[in-house]
């Protein structure tokens, strides 16, 4: 999913925007799209997708790395009878 995310979310979604030679203060970027429909709403909705998917990707991260208990409990451990 990272590979996804970063080969090909990253082009398409947030590197045309980098690109571009005209500085824009980020209040008045974020009031136009907010404001107006045209290239600032376009490219913050493109920033927008790719943080999403980006905090989507690194949420689970401890789950995945984090400690694990090295004995297995059985799966009806806390089940009442």
């Amino acid at each position: 999913m990272a590979i996804i995310v970063w080969v090909w979310a990253f082009p398409v979604f947030v590197l045309p925007y980098l690109q571009h030679n005209i500085p824009i203060p980020l209040a008045e970027w974020v009031s136009d799209a907010l404001r107006h429909r045209g290239p600032h709403r376009d490219s913050a909705e493109g920033v927008l997708a790719f943080a999403v998917m980006l905090i989507a990707l690194t949420l689970p991260i401890k789950s995945f790395f984090g400690r694990h208990n090295a004995i297995a409990s059985s799966p009806l451990e806390g089940v009442a009878r």
